[in-house]
């Protein structure tokens, strides 16, 4: 079960080297934070913020890996 972008990172580059197709769309999310959380964060009186790190692109990481007989349609918005 994938539940984050990083973890379909790693399953679609895992999938891809067995692939003779290829199709993907969009990323999941660009970003994610940086710090993960366990359970819910109460409200309070002070402001919050939250760090974000850039997810690694999925599509463009396969693209670098792909071997010639891979078809790679993707489309991006």
């Amino acid at each position: 079960e994938v539940t984050s972008a990083r973890q379909m990172y790693d399953v679609s580059l895992k999938e891809a080297k067995k692939a003779h197709i290829i199709v993907k769309a969009s990323a999941v999310a660009d970003y994610r934070p940086i710090a993960e959380v366990s359970q819910k964060i109460k409200k309070g009186k002070d402001k919050m913020s939250i760090d974000l790190t850039e997810n690694p692109d999925i599509l463009a990481k396969i693209g670098e890996k792909k071997k010639k007989q891979i078809r790679f349609p993707g489309i991006r918005y």
